[in-house]
């Protein structure tokens, strides 16, 4: 069935992907330059990876918890309004990093992943209602070039001035970036070239709309494929900066692995390129593969070492086009009177790769040396190359 848009949208300028790829960016600044200064907080103020593994799990069930009942929210609040709840959740999390109490760090990391995946939910959503599925390729890879650039200056930037200024300008500039994106945000609500307009849509029952996605093998598969991806990116985001320190070497330099790794999303229009010329899943594949070879080298180099910060990078060039890809299976095979729920059902892949990293690292550090945390993380995207199997050659 071919993509239509509603009657009272027709008057928007079809190509919206722009200005919705810089909200994507700002937030995304907001969230990096911190990105790489919070796993080193974290071990600060509780000593060991075995209880930074329990404190991110913890904030991500109460995460999960609510993404799965976002619908609700989205109904009492109106979608624009959710978006806007969702910013003040990051910019207030800020703070409470700043504060460096124990008990406040927790609960701006729920905070913050719950900040970051209602903006997530409510910018899908406004893709799918304003872009067509023909367009979905270009308007991700755009959506990818805007966060590969907050990505690439945001983690080096914030360690550098962590080290050598001092904390307070990167929370302040974690909280001025999403607090910038908010009135950009209503400035596209309410100006004269509306983007964002009213969306309507009928919550259904949480539970009801898991079962209905979990009976669709095709969202099951395009679930998957995201859960994996994002689980290479937990890893890397939170261990990575701990392996630098592993490893004998300065702690900015984590900030630095980050920011290469992001910035590799400036390519997203190469791999745009190469889903047109030899297909999405075919790409996505061979990025898994990448992921998965680099990640079990990673492991096999044992305790850490500076060498093994060069395959965590070869790997994220894996990690960014599945950056760019991933979400086109969902975004084209989700039904359109689905997708409000099926998309509240979706993004829950960030909470549960969150869960399933963080349990993984957990239980590694109880019965193995820490290397083989990265070796299950290289295996797991071999699940993920056998649900792309089964896409259509040409998704």
């Amino acid at each position: 069935m071919s993509f239509r848009r509603p009657y009272l949208l027709r008057h928007i300028p079809s190509d919206v992907s722009e200005p919705i790829a810089q909200l994507v960016g700002l937030e995304g600044f907001a969230r990096s330059i911190l990105v790489g200064i919070l796993p080193l907080m974290a071990l600060q103020a509780f000593g060991n990876k075995e209880a930074i593994a329990s404190v991110y799990f913890i904030s991500t069930v109460f995460t999960l918890l609510l993404t799965i009942n976002l619908d609700r929210f989205e109904r009492w609040l109106t979608r624009s309004r959710l978006l806007t709840l969702g910013g003040i959740f990051i910019a207030v999390s800020a703070g409470l990093f700043y504060s460096r109490l124990s008990p406040l760090y927790s609960i701006g990391l729920a905070m913050r992943a719950t900040g970051s995946t209602i903006f997530s939910v409510c910018i899908s959503l406004y893709i799918m209602d304003f872009i067509g599925k023909t367009e979905l390729a270009r308007a991700e890879s755009r959506r990818a070039f805007y966060l590969g650039g907050s990505w690439f200056i945001g983690p080096v930037l914030g360690a550098w001035l962590f080290e050598n200024v001092s904390e307070t300008p990167v929370f302040v500039i974690s909280a001025a970036s999403v607090i910038l994106m908010l009135i950009y945000f209503w400035n596209l609500r309410w100006g004269n070239n509306q983007v964002i307009k009213v969306a309507a849509s009928q919550s259904p029952n949480p539970l009801r709309a898991i079962r209905r996605y979990a009976s669709q093998p095709r969202l099951r598969r395009a679930y998957v494929i995201t859960l994996t991806r994002s689980i290479f990116w937990n890893a890397v985001f939170v261990y990575g900066p701990i392996y630098v320190i592993d490893a004998g070497l300065p702690a900015w330099i984590g900030g630095a692995l980050l920011s290469i790794c992001s910035s590799l999303l400036l390519f997203s229009p190469y791999i745009r390129d190469l889903a047109y010329k030899y297909g999405s899943r075919q790409v996505m594949m061979t990025s898994a593969l990448l992921i998965a070879v680099t990640m079990l080298t990673v492991g096999a180099l044992g305790p850490a070492r500076p060498i093994g910060l060069l395959f965590l990078a070869i790997g994220a060039i894996g990690g960014m086009g599945l950056d760019v890809l991933s979400n086109i299976p969902f975004m084209r095979m989700v039904r359109p009177k689905e997708r409000t729920e099926m998309t509240m059902i979706f993004s829950t892949w960030r909470e549960v790769s969150g869960l399933v990293t963080q349990a993984i690292a957990f239980l590694v550090i109880q019965v193995a040396p820490f290397w083989i945390f990265w070796i299950i993380v290289g295996l797991i995207q071999f699940v993920a190359i056998w649900s792309m199997s089964f896409l259509p050659r040409r998704i």
